[in-house]
């Protein structure tokens, strides 16, 4: 049998290990029963023996039968108290006499003749024959060999051992005299040893003990307590006491995490193109030297190939002109029948988006479409708020553009000018020439024919405007280089963009009484006459410029500014394209309908929900106009349908739209609308044919229904004056001196107006109705001659 090793210490008890031989299991179990006697012998009272007997029965249940442990429980109550006395003192003379070994490294001759002279192995051996001969007597001759084993060769092991511990002590001795501690495995208490035979007939033959256990004894040393210093409070050095700022710690047992976004490569599409003149040339051939043009015709013509060629076609080109000359492919045969009443709602639906390039959110400030073609259009962005926290952050970009519509991805051509733009015009005359106005108040000139990004001319600072332009139209000349300019500065500029130096001619616009008004947008139109202009002002008053009057206060009229006029800046100001005498502002909440004759509006949308930002009218429809508002909401107003409520609302975004623009003229166009927000974004729209298609007799209602409005204005100015003139004469004190037929004359004068504005409307409409006779006459005398 292996060696089985229990490691005893005071009040603790601790099977290490244990391995178990054929023929050996109920050798284990009386083993477990002096050792549990030799834990009282330590100094464990009577009842922790049971408590560790407990432990150690409840781990050797599942390995021996409940009937062996309940009968070695039973013994072990019986056997231990007079085992106690019986060897408890040998026991305590030997533990106190060993403890010398901790500081000699040897153990001393009283602790080697306590050792000698304890009849402890005896009484261990008695009780393990007498406990098996009671639990298991076929075991008895096993434990009679063991204890006979054990009893002769008790003392030279002792003696062995003490050797190996005197070999150790001297070992581990170092050099100044201090000797380490001893390892574990030497006994610092006595160690109980069992051996057994590695069979059950064959007795253990080797001198030295076959194992060993050791649990180390502290022993402490007594000493007494001594106070080796002491101080005593003061106060003296309070004033250096200096409190600990509190610090607050955060401890974070959580593993660090990571977050990270991964997004695949933008693709950026562009589209090309290429313009193709004249027909193809050899690759040696210049099409745009005209010497190597007539050598090569000259050269193909000598050909045979040449010849025989045009003689096979001629003949076919000949059949082609004469049916050309005979059959008016041109000819309109229903142009008399005139456009047909439609019965659609208005609506609208998005065609495109055109983005800002720039990363910087920026403002689309005007848009103005190629005056020839449907498919291009000149866009300006700029930041208008002042102070605004993006110049802050970063330089504001100055680029802006021409898009092409069929391509939103990318824009045609990158205007760069020195400050970013606040408007752009094309020139109607030479249409790849712009002007554009600049934040920094300079004039700008753009030929996409020579410089192409860059400007070509540009107006110096110290003879331009002092603030943003605003507006910049071209007027008309012989040249068509001339343009107007107005900023908010208060001042109004001609311009030649031949020599932009400085401007033509200047003018200062004020009112009657001096006061300087910033100029906030401008309308110029050659149909209302070449020398006229409007323009509104930042404080809400329109003023007419004339340059013919240019003696009379600079040529300027100043419109209402009571109750008439906006109460904010006119954002926009523009002319009927139908009827020019006639023009709509665009401030505050509403947008207005003026007469040139006039000095207060004829007519005025309800009052918006939201600020109105902008507007202009439709090129192809009188009554029709559009307006934006800061909700991201453009509304279409029709007069000739409704004048109360706009006609249709579309929803664009929920920013802030700045701009708009409608293509096309009087003769064409009016369905595509380009709307810009306040974060550069332009989106195309296409309006119902309701919207964008003249309607029969539109352009006369329209126009009666302006001049009825215009007339019922100047009635009601005349019936002020009136007022006026008769309060003031009453404040004079001579109402008596006034003949009593005063007021019938006025009464007589107000019913006469009435009914001359009857009569006007009566005849109006009679000769709208004869007009619809003759076309009806005319169409069935038509049908008569076919």
């Amino acid at each position: 049998m292996k060696a089985h090793a229990f490691t005893l210490e005071p009040s603790s008890f601790h099977l290490d290990h244990f391995q178990i031989g054929l023929g050996t299991i109920m050798f284990l179990r009386h083993i477990a029963i002096v050792t549990l006697c030799a834990a009282v012998a330590t100094g464990a009272t009577n009842n922790a023996a049971k408590e560790c007997w407990s432990r150690v029965s409840a781990t050797l249940k599942p390995i021996f039968s409940s009937d062996a442990l309940d009968l070695c429980t039973k013994d072990l109550a019986v056997a231990a108290p007079s085992w106690w006395s019986a060897f408890s003192d040998d026991f305590k003379q030997l533990f106190n006499a060993s403890s010398s070994f901790f500081t000699t490294g040897k153990f001393t001759t009283p602790a080697l003749n306590a050792w000698n002279n304890s009849k402890v192995c005896q009484q261990w051996y008695v009780g393990v024959e007498d406990a098996i001969k009671k639990v298991d007597p076929p075991c008895s001759i096993a434990v009679t060999n063991a204890t006979q084993v054990v009893t002769s060769k008790w003392n030279a092991s002792i003696s062995e051992f003490m050797q190996a511990l005197d070999q150790w002590a001297a070992e581990v001795s170092q050099p100044n005299g201090v000797t380490t501690k001893a390892p574990s495995t030497t006994a610092n208490a006595p160690s109980l040893t069992s051996s057994a035979p590695v069979t059950s007939s064959a007795p253990v033959t080797s001198s030295a003990p076959v194992a060993t256990t050791a649990a180390p004894l502290q022993t402490p040393t007594h000493v007494d307590a001594k106070v080796i210093e002491s101080i005593p409070s003061t106060d003296q050095f309070d004033h250096d006491y200096v409190k600990r700022r509190p610090m607050i710690g955060r401890l974070d047992t959580t593993s660090d995490m990571s977050e990270h976004e991964v997004n695949t490569e933008r693709l950026v599409t562009k589209n090309s193109s290429m313009r193709h003149v004249e027909g193809g040339w050899p690759k040696d051939v210049d099409s745009a030297e005209q010497n190597d043009v007539q050598r090569f015709r000259k050269k193909v013509e000598k050909d045979d190939e040449y010849k025989q060629a045009v003689k096979f076609l001629g003949p076919v080109a000949e059949r082609g002109l004469k049916q050309n000359n005979t059959i008016n492919i041109y000819q309109d045969y229903f142009a008399h029948m005139g456009e047909p009443a439609t019965t659609e709602q208005p609506s609208a639906k998005g065609l495109a988006v055109f983005r800002d390039p720039e990363s910087v959110r920026r403002t689309v400030s005007k848009i103005d479409w190629h005056p020839e073609s449907p498919q291009r259009m000149a866009a300006c962005y700029c930041i208008l708020n002042f102070q605004d926290p993006k110049f802050v952050n970063s330089r504001m970009p100055s680029n802006s553009y021409i898009w092409d519509v069929m391509n939103p991805n990318t824009p045609e051509v990158v205007l760069k000018p020195l400050s970013p733009l606040c408007c752009l015009r094309y020139n109607p005359k030479s249409v790849d020439q712009l002007v554009g106005g600049s934040y920094n108040g300079l004039i700008s000139f753009f030929d996409i024919r020579k410089s192409g990004s860059s400007p070509v001319e540009t107006s110096m600072i110290e003879h331009s405007h002092h603030d943003p332009v605003y507006d910049v139209f071209w007027i008309s000349s012989k040249t068509g280089n001339q343009c107007c300019s107005v900023s908010t500065d208060g001042s109004m500029l001609w311009w030649d963009i031949r020599h932009l130096a400085q401007p033509t001619h200047r003018i200062l616009l004020s009112d009657k009484d001096g006061q300087v008004l910033g100029g906030s947008s401008m309308e110029y139109n050659t149909e209302a006459g070449p020398t006229k202009y409007l323009v509104g002002t930042e404080q809400g008053v329109v003023l007419s410029v004339n340059l013919r009057n240019i003696k009379q206060n600079n040529g300027i009229v100043v419109y209402d500014t009571g109750a008439g006029k906006h109460h904010g800046p006119i954002y926009t100001i523009q002319r009927n394209p139908s009827h020019n005498k006639f023009f709509m502002t665009i401030g505050d909440w509403t947008a207005r309908v003026w007469c040139e004759d006039l000095k207060t509006p004829i007519m005025s949308t309800t009052y918006h929900e939201s600020y109105v930002t902008s507007g202009c009218w439709s090129p192809t429809r009188a009554g029709v106009f559009f307006v934006t508002r800061m909700d991201g909401v453009v509304d279409v107003w029709d007069f000739f349908y409704r004048q109360n409520v706009a006609a249709y609302s579309h929803k664009v975004g929920d920013v802030p739209l700045s701009a708009i623009s409608v293509q096309g003229n009087s003769q064409s166009g009016g369905k595509l609308v380009a709307v810009g927000d306040s974060n550069g974004m332009i989106s195309l729209l296409e309006v119902s044919d309701g919207l964008a298609i003249p309607q029969s007799n539109e352009k006369a209602a329209i126009n009666g229904m302006f001049e009825r409005e215009t007339k019922r204005e100047k009635n009601l100015e005349a019936r002020e004056k009136e007022q006026k003139r008769k309060k003031a004469t009453m404040d004079e004190g001579k109402v008596d001196e006034l003949p009593s037929t005063k007021d019938e004359k006025m009464e007589e004068l107000l019913r006469t107006v009435d009914a001359n504005f009857l009569n006007m409307i009566k005849e109006a409409e009679d000769t709208e109705n004869k007009n619809m006779e003759h076309k009806t006459d005319s169409m069935k005398s038509g049908d008569e001659d076919n």
